[in-house]
C-alpha cells in the first residue's frame, strides 16, 4: 500500500520532503525519481527550507520561510493551526510561480 503511493507521488510529480531535526528545518526536494527539469531544480536550498520549532508536546511554535517569498500571514497561520502542510503547499506554489518567472510579491498582494 505504502509502495503504491509512493508511486503515484511520483507520476504526480509531488515533491519529496527532507526533515531535518538537527536545524528544525523541512526542504522542499524533487522527487527522487521524478522527471528531469522539475521545477525546483535550480531554486537555493534556502528558498525551498521551511524552518520549524515545537514544544515538548509536539505542537508547532515557530514556522519561517525565505524573506523573499512573503508568507509571514501564512507561517503565522501554520503556527496558529498547528498545521505546517498548508504552509509547504503554499511554499510550492509560489516556487512553480517563481521558476516560470512570476513575481510573487503581486501573488501575495492578491492573495494568492
Amino acid at each position: 500500500a505504502l509502495e503504491e503511493l509512493a508511486r503515484r507521488e511520483v507520476e504526480l510529480g509531488l515533491p519529496d520532503l527532507e526533515y531535518d531535526d538537527a536545524i528544525g528545518a523541512i526542504i522542499i526536494c524533487d522527487p527522487r525519481e521524478g522527471r528531469a527539469g522539475s521545477i525546483l531544480s535550480g531554486l537555493s536550498k534556502e528558498l525551498r527550507t521551511v524552518q520549524v520549532n515545537y514544544d515538548d508536546d509536539g505542537r508547532l511554535t515557530r514556522a519561517q520561510t525565505h524573506p523573499s517569498l512573503k508568507l509571514d500571514f501564512e507561517c503565522q497561520r501554520a503556527v496558529l493551526d498547528d498545521d505546517v502542510a498548508p504552509l509547504l503547499t503554499k511554499v510550492r506554489e509560489y516556487l512553480s510561480f517563481q521558476s516560470a518567472g512570476f513575481d510573487t510579491g503581486s501573488l501575495a498582494a492578491a492573495g494568492a
